[in-house]
């Protein structure tokens, strides 16, 4: 134990002599890590030493670059890609570099979890407007849910969970069918994907609704078959052109001179003529929602 210690004694020719010992017993400091728990791919985790001691020191094996700069840190965040162990040093306290003391902690490779969705067919027509959606997300998948939307505006919006395999039959009012899957794996981690199904109505079809700010379908084109002449002209709410194009492999990205569109409805115009009536020009009026 720490005090002051004396020890009494008689020298030589009988001479008192007296040894004072002052001693001071370091502790070793407390040490604990404690973890945020189980992260997923993309995300990070966090660790934090627990201690009274005077400072602290991570490292790593194999060494994990997130570390530069947070070495001496308390709390680390970090996003290991591979099995990797963390160790951390802390020093005594009052006296520095004295008992130190260490801890460690072995981090596996993040769960992962990617949402997928296998559609068939790609196209629906009117004689055929069924629909087979299948969940292919890899990963450790408990749970899954379903959104899915006809564009027809009558038609609510149907929800589904749990089934890996979805069928669904659009409107017969309905040019496009929006799916959303959102899926969850063992240890809470979520993604979601979309996808576009459109209905093919006639021999040309546009599309009701895009984000050119998205991930996907971020572009307004107009499919068509048979098709051997086409004009298309977009307009704003104000009357102002656009859009213009006389190629139907072409697509609008939702800008007019360079600049981005606000979002909110635009009109569109399409003349054109087919294989099956080439005297006959037609036309085709709509409006496309443009979301951001």
């Amino acid at each position: 134990r720490s005090g002051r210690y004396v020890y009494n004694t008689k020298g030589y020719m009988g001479c008192d002599s007296i040894v004072v010992l002052n001693l001071t017993v370091i502790d070793y400091p407390s040490l604990a890590i404690a973890d945020s728990g189980n992260y997923c791919y993309g995300g990070s985790v966090a660790l934090k030493a627990n201690t009274n001691g005077n400072s602290v020191l991570w490292t790593s094996v194999p060494p994990d670059p997130a570390l530069s700069g947070q070495a001496h840190n308390y709390t680390i965040f970090i996003a290991p890609t591979e099995y990797t162990i963390y160790t951390v040093f802390v020093d005594s306290v009052p006296r520095p570099k004295q008992c130190p003391v260490s801890a460690s902690i072995a981090m596996n490779k993040p769960s992962m979890v990617e949402a997928r969705m296998y559609v068939d067919p790609r196209e629906l027509n009117m004689s055929s407007r069924q629909v087979r959606i299948s969940d292919v997300s890899l990963g450790n998948v408990v749970y899954r849910r379903w959104l899915l939307e006809d564009s027809d505006p009558v038609e609510p919006p149907r929800m589904e969970e749990n089934d890996s395999i979805v069928w669904h039959t659009v409107s017969e009012h309905s040019d496009s069918l929006v799916v959303r899957l959102a899926v969850r794996n063992n240890v809470g981690c979520w993604d979601s994907v979309e996808q576009i199904v459109p209905v093919r109505r006639g021999e040309i079809w546009p599309p009701n609704v895009f984000t050119p700010d998205g991930d996907a379908n971020n572009l307004f084109k107009v499919g068509g078959y048979n098709v051997i002449e086409y004009e298309i002209s977009i307009y704003n709410r104000g009357g102002l052109l656009v859009y213009r194009s006389t190629d139907i492999n072409e697509s609008w990205d939702g800008t007019h001179n360079g600049k981005a569109c606000v979002e909110g409805s635009y009109v569109y115009v399409i003349y054109y003529r087919t294989k099956s009536s080439p005297r006959k020009p037609m036309k085709k009026v709509g409006s496309v929602l443009l979301l951001r």
